[in-house]
């Protein structure tokens, strides 16, 4: 063993307990100080930062590795879902009033906006659930993996909102002055389905059966809806 080495050793050896870092837990219930609750989630946050974004990328990457048609799968589900909704308006299955745009473009933006709802509904619960296996066994901030999540569904949105323009100039359909509103509108939906989607994980992280019957009550749920 070398000089540095027996050194290191024995600063190892003769460090006391007040040199390691201290953790207390308590009982009591973080939500009876709220601000220093959410002072708390931030501080894990950005101390986590770097995890977010590896988690992030790692799942960006793996979602398309060996995928050939790439993020055009992204639009499928709103795309699939306009088409038979136009159809069966068509066929007069269902009678549906004319509006200011064509039908077809009226549901492929609903079902966008829709799609960016569910995934925000969804996926806080399986990014918890999928990170058990780690924060479990590392002290690593369980919020990294829900934001790397919630990050991933509004990347996903973008994508598909960006879709859009090339359909809206096919169309020769300019926009209403209103479309400055876009950003507020966005940003609500975001909102409205992560927070829905995090106040289920306590009792989802528990019965896999949450996440069974999410999938069932939003599908119910995009016919009392104005989607299409």
């Amino acid at each position: 063993m070398s000089i540095e080495q027996s050194k290191s050793v024995a600063d190892v050896e003769t460090r006391s307990f007040e040199d390691l870092p201290f953790v207390r837990y308590s009982k009591e219930s973080p939500l009876q100080n709220p601000w220093r609750f959410v002072v708390a989630i931030f501080a894990d946050l950005w101390q986590g930062r770097e995890l977010i974004s590896i988690l992030f990328f790692r799942d960006l990457k793996a979602q398309f590795r060996q995928s050939y048609l790439g993020y055009i799968w992204l639009i499928a589900p709103p795309l699939l879902n306009t088409v038979i909704w136009v159809l069966l308006n068509k066929s007069k299955i269902i009678s549906i009033e004319d509006s200011r745009m064509p039908y077809s473009l009226f549901v492929l933006i609903g079902s966008v906006f829709w799609q960016c709802f569910v995934n925000g509904v969804q996926v806080p619960l399986k990014s918890f659930t999928a990170g058990i296996s780690v924060f479990t066994k590392l002290k690593v901030p369980q919020e990294a993996f829900i934001v790397a999540g919630s990050a991933r569904v509004m990347f996903d949105f973008i994508i598909s909102i960006l879709f859009l323009v090339p359909v809206f100039t096919l169309l020769k359909i300019v926009p209403a002055p209103t479309i400055i509103l876009l950003p507020i509108a966005v940003v609500a939906i975001y909102l409205l389905s992560s927070a829905i989607g995090i106040l289920l994980i306590p009792i989802g992280g528990l019965y896999s059966d949450v996440e069974q019957a999410i999938v069932m009550l939003l599908r119910f749920a995009m016919f009392i809806t104005p989607v299409a």
